[in-house]
């Protein structure tokens, strides 16, 4: 039945994109000065989880990378990498700058310097932007010689809300991108797309896709996730193809997977904080922030915390509660997927 499982990985990079034209144009737009050696127009791109803005990120920073000569891209995750030189670090070597340059022996200013030597420009795609530990380190790679930034986050308006300073000011001047959910059209071609490359002729049954994209009501992750799920499942069973019920099944079991994921990218002190808030399933907001004090030999500021909390909110895993003032966090673990009655 599987030809090749990648294509229903989360990694996967399609060769097309389906059902973002406008989207692509803007960003293309934007960074179209790089094929003549100009520097590209910073772009901020937001949506909610699983409508691409990763992949789409990526698919034109490679496409930039065949199309044109001395451009070269870099990524990195700032939930994962959120200090300020670790995320640059990351960037760095991602897109092959200054290789040589080690994380315990480099200053954060070596990194913008090394930026601003490479050769020809180079686009940095930075995801999960909310997440970073010093929103000065987008604006310095905004003011970097050479350097286009893609900046990638859940909800725009939060984080502009949130940045001060000369961050607030280069974000706000950077191109906004604005991704929607995706249609039930939209992702039951994304889903046939990738099936056709990934399964063996015949191994869906009528409406597994169909079903995939009901359930999944505009996340491409969720949708991908059902498919995955209901392929290997059927798979292990010795089953030659997938049915729609196969689908049902493992509706839940995909949100679990999809859950664990994210849990999984969490960097050390957020997944402190999101341990805290699990364990005590609802915590007031100053307990807290001295229970993480007493885990943590080195805390990050209140004011890192809050940007951390509001990344677990936006990624679905707690819930905030309250005003300021009695602030309160609440643990959200995956919801059953509803089911209609029989």
């Amino acid at each position: 039945m599987i030809l090749n499982a990648r294509p229903l990985t989360p990694e996967y990079a399609p060769r097309d994109l389906h059902h973002r034209d406008g989207e692509l144009d803007a960003l293309t737009a934007a960074l179209a000065p790089l094929t003549s050696g100009s520097g590209g127009e910073p772009v901020l791109m937001d949506g909610p989880p699983g409508v691409g803005k990763t992949t789409l990120a990526r698919f034109v920073a490679r496409q930039l990378e065949s199309e044109a000569f001395d451009v070269r891209w870099g990524y990195v995750d700032c939930l994962t990498r959120s200090a300020p030189g670790a995320l640059l670090n990351q960037l760095c070597h991602d897109a092959g700058v200054a290789a040589s340059l080690t994380l315990a022996a480099t200053a954060v200013g070596e990194y913008y310097d090394a930026l601003a030597a490479a050769d020809g420009q180079v686009v940095v795609i930075c995801d999960e932007v909310a997440f970073a530990d010093d929103k000065d380190v987008l604006a310095g790679l905004y003011e970097t010689a050479g350097v286009t930034p893609i900046y990638i986050t859940t909800d725009g308006e939060s984080l502009l809300a949130d940045v001060v300073g000369r961050s607030a000011d280069r974000l706000r001047h950077a191109e906004a991108v604005h991704l929607r959910p995706y249609t039930h059209s939209a992702l039951v071609d994304i889903l046939r797309a990738r099936a056709n490359v990934a399964l063996a002729p015949g191994s869906l049954g009528n409406g597994v896709i169909e079903e995939c994209a009901d359930i999944a009501a505009g996340n491409a992750r969720h949708a991908i996730a059902l498919l995955r799920k209901a392929v290997r499942a059927t798979a292990s069973d010795g089953q030659a193809h997938v049915e729609r019920a196969d689908v049902a099944a493992v509706a839940d079991a995909a949100l679990e997977d999809i859950h664990q994921r994210r849990i999984g990218n969490l960097g050390n002190h957020q997944r402190v904080l999101f341990e805290i808030i699990r364990e005590a399933g609802t915590i007031e907001a100053g307990k807290l922030h001295d229970r993480y004090e007493d885990r943590v030999g080195t805390p990050k500021s209140k004011r890192t915390r809050r940007d951390y909390l509001s990344g677990l909110e936006s990624y679905s895993l707690i819930v905030a509660e309250g005003s300021t003032s009695d602030r309160k966090y609440r643990y959200v673990g995956p919801s059953p997927v509803a089911r209609a009655s029989p």
